[in-house]
């Protein structure tokens, strides 16, 4: 996840993509579980839970960023 935030900043580079792996594998395993049930709505699942996910992530490494330079501005 190169966002301005996560180059800007090593601490939140390490925070984004940890949380970032661990949610893409609980994806994988969503979407195995889809695969092995043959759940006929498996592509709908895997597109909005990527999309969400890196919505999330986006966000979330904004708000760890102004965290973070607070901090530093304070």
């Amino acid at each position: 996840m190169k966002t301005p935030w996560t180059l800007a900043n090593e601490y939140v580079w390490k925070k984004t993509h940890k949380i970032s792996g661990f949610g893409f594998v609980v994806i994988g395993l969503i979407i195995a579980v889809c695969a092995l049930t043959q759940f006929s709505y498996s592509y709908i699942v895997l597109m909005v839970t990527i999309i969400a996910m890196t919505i999330v992530i986006y966000v979330y490494s904004y708000f760890l960023f102004k965290e973070k330079t607070k901090d530093i501005d304070e």
